[in-house]
């Protein structure tokens, strides 16, 4: 499955460029995010 997102190409560019820093993918990262929102989105639950 596959989610696509848009957005500027500088931010992008940022994005990919501290994921890589962190040596994580932007696919982990985004996942975690998606995550850590709909955990707040239910309470914390």
């Amino acid at each position: 499955m596959a989610i696509r997102v848009l957005m500027e190409p500088d931010l992008r560019a940022q994005f990919k460029s501290q994921c890589a820093l962190q040596q994580t993918s932007m696919n982990e990262v985004v996942t975690m995010l998606i995550e850590r929102w709909l955990k707040e989105q239910q309470g914390g639950k």
